[in-house]
């Protein structure tokens, strides 16, 4: 679930897809803590009215700040 989510962000700037396996790989405490806190709000009936879209945005989030805190 990680993986898909950090793909938003990589899209919208044209970035390969490479990076986000490379940025899901090399963080696992990051990408494990955002997909299972993703997949108890998946449990959660009718609640992909909320968690879809705070998902994209804290998917996009995520890693734009993991990003730039690795070219300081």
């Amino acid at each position: 679930l990680a993986f898909e989510y950090f793909g938003y962000p990589v899209s919208q700037k044209s970035i390969k897809l490479f990076t986000v396996a490379r940025f899901t790989l090399g963080r696992p405490i990051i990408s494990l803590g955002f997909g299972s806190a993703l997949l108890l709000l998946m449990a959660i009936p009718f609640a992909s009215i909320l968690y879809i879209p705070i998902s994209v945005v804290s998917g996009a989030l995520l890693f734009c700040e993991a990003q730039t805190a690795n070219r300081r």
